[in-house]
């Protein structure tokens, strides 16, 4: 790997690093405005559309810093035209919430909202411009294979991942030393999401029976930690528990239902068994 491959790498970490907590950050304010009954939805336009746009970005960089033998013109074209799309509007609706309220900076899903989400979109633009022009250079290549519902659930995978990976820091940098390791099996199911992205990178290497084995222990790490998750809040703290992770879960402290835990849950592990499945059918291949 030349010196030039590794600095995009680890600045494409850092970019991802940043951009999961702005995902988060993102989604919480909007569930801020909707546990508000309406009254905030128009300030938080902009995070809807941020959140969306960067796991946009997040899926299309991947592609284009890990795939790019398989991706051409009509890749590079669709992309440019939905960043700028959702970049403009994002950009728009930042810059309306600066207007109304006078101000660059008055807070909110962060200390620097709007004037940070604003800039954050009109890089997204910024993307999708670059991604115009190289589709003017780019050639044709064969269709592929993958089913539009296949493409649909890899979005919102990625957007999971980005969402955990994003609460997994905030939730380090604001956290107690006192909890840390009551959360720690908490931690490891917000990080357990992007090693699917990481396992598609290591696939062709390490083969069918090395993906077994992988895939294997994420398995065996997640039924390990939702059986801690599930003794915790059954056990004697079980409200004291429920405090401590209800940070992780914005959309259950609006509703009496813990959705988003039953989801995630459920949700996670299915690319894993997918994934397992898979290699052991291919396993003397």
């Amino acid at each position: 790997m030349n010196k030039k491959r590794l600095l995009l790498i680890i600045c494409y970490v850092l970019l991802v690093i940043l951009g999961s907590c702005y995902v988060f950050m993102g989604f919480q304010g909007l569930l801020t405005a909707l546990s508000k009954e309406g009254k905030m939805i128009l300030p938080f336009i902009s995070p809807l559309l941020l959140f969306v746009l960067l796991t946009g970005m997040f899926v299309i960089s991947f592609h284009q810093m890990f795939h790019k033998g398989v991706i051409g013109k009509k890749f590079f074209f669709r992309n440019s035209i939905y960043l700028i799309v959702n970049g403009s509007l994002a950009s728009v609706f930042a810059f309306i919430n600066i207007i109304t309220y006078k101000n660059w900076v008055y807070g909110g899903p962060t200390i620097l909202y709007p004037i940070d989400f604003l800039l954050l979109s009109l890089c997204g633009v910024g993307y999708g411009v670059y991604l115009l022009l190289l589709s003017k250079k780019a050639e044709e290549t064969e269709k592929t294979k993958d089913k539009l519902i296949f493409k649909i659930a890899g979005c919102i995978f990625a957007f999971i991942s980005l969402d955990r990976l994003g609460c997994l820091f905030i939730s380090l940098f604001n956290g107690s030393g006192r909890t840390f390791i009551f959360l720690v099996p908490m931690y490891i199911l917000c990080l357990v999401p992007s090693l699917f992205f990481i396992i598609k990178l290591v696939k062709e290497k390490v083969g069918n029976k090395g993906l077994i084995v992988i895939y294997s222990i994420t398995i065996g790490l997640l039924v390990v930690c939702n059986i801690y998750q599930l003794v915790m809040l059954f056990g004697n703290d079980a409200t004291q528990y429920m405090k401590l992770i209800s940070p992780f879960f914005g959309l259950d402290r609006i509703i009496t239902i813990p959705i988003t835990f039953i989801l995630l849950t459920i949700i996670i592990p299915i690319p894993f068994i997918i994934g397992l499945i898979n290699a052991i059918k291919n396993k003397n291949i």
